[in-house]
């Protein structure tokens, strides 16, 4: 039987016979090596773990020790004692600390032959790495939009509480941290002005004590916008000149920032203008004519991001 102590107690016992009673005795057997202990040969090599995973550390003796192990990182105990024969010192170790540097210990505690001896070498303790999936999105320029990642780390678990930030072609619209399933979400009304039809959506997250920072991309689509015009009635003295006027919003009641209106004056074109900022106006000469109630109309021809549309007023 292999034990680390030096001493051993032996147990003998006498049965007796018809002269003499049965009898117990016992007595230390001290075992000393030819020479005296000697210095054990011990070997650690350094070990590289990601955060939270598991890694075997091994510490070889000679082949005939036997006895007990204790490991310990930064002087800090992290392991029972472990137990081994045949030379070889098997120590489970999940990485549980911050990633970083340390120092890894581990202490033979010596028996019969070896006397006890320490052997040092370095842990080194990884952050995981990361990924974020980000969700495509197809929306209307000027409405708040919806957008929305999902973080995990190496090992397929969520990350909670990692920060992600999200850019549209690199200019950032804003932030959010994951909640408890790793999914970040963020709401956020398009500016009216966009005039891609996509976009490029960049979610980035935040390294956090444990694990590394990683980037997402998505596309951003926009959809047509419905459009609405307007136009006021006039009623004025015959003059010289008459001026028509139209108003063009899109379905969110923000200016059309482009497009042509064509004015009509019942079933007569008096002519096709720009729109600027979502204003039309066109003034021309009447040389004072007078007339019964008749129907200004406004034919709005826009693009790929606003849609055709028509109004009408009245002039008398």
């Amino acid at each position: 039987m292999h034990c680390e102590n030096e001493k051993y107690i032996l147990t003998l016992i006498y049965s007796g016979d018809e002269e003499y009673k049965p009898a117990i005795v016992n007595v230390t057997l001290t075992l000393t090596p030819v020479g005296g202990k000697i210095n054990a040969t011990i070997q650690m090599d350094n070990y590289t773990v990601k955060y939270s995973e598991t890694e075997n550390i091994v510490v070889n003796l000679n082949n005939d020790a036997f006895g007990s192990v204790l490991f310990e990182i930064n002087n800090t105990d992290v392991s029972e004692i472990v137990n081994f024969t045949d030379g070889n010192c098997v120590f489970a170790y999940t990485a549980n600390l911050n990633p970083g540097e340390y120092d890894l210990i581990a202490t033979y505690t010596g028996n019969y032959m070896y006397r006890p001896i320490s052997v040092n070498s370095t842990l080194k303790i990884e952050k995981l790495s990361s990924k974020i999936t980000v969700e495509n999105v197809t929306a209307k320029a000027g409405n708040v939009t919806l957008f929305e990642a999902k973080v995990v780390d190496e090992l397929g678990n969520n990350i909670k509480n990692m920060n992600v930030n999200f850019s549209l072609n690199e200019n950032l619209i804003g932030s959010n941290k994951t909640n408890s399933d790793g999914i970040v979400r963020l709401y956020y009304k398009l500016p009216a002005s966009l005039y891609e039809k996509q976009y490029n959506i960049i979610a980035r997250s935040t390294a956090t004590e444990t694990v590394l920072n990683s980037t997402g991309y998505a596309t951003l689509k926009l959809k047509q916008l419905k459009t609405r015009v307007m136009v006021p009635d006039i009623s004025t003295i015959p003059s010289k000149y008459i001026t028509i006027t139209a108003t063009v919003v899109d379905e969110f009641n923000n200016s059309v920032t482009k497009g042509n209106i064509t004015f009509k004056k019942d079933n007569t074109t008096i002519a096709t203008v720009e729109v600027d900022n979502g204003y039309a106006k066109y003034q021309y000469e009447s040389n004072y004519e007078t007339a019964s109630l008749s129907y200004i109309y406004a034919n709005y021809v826009g693009d790929w991001k606003y849609s055709n549309s028509k109004g009408n007023g009245t002039y008398k």
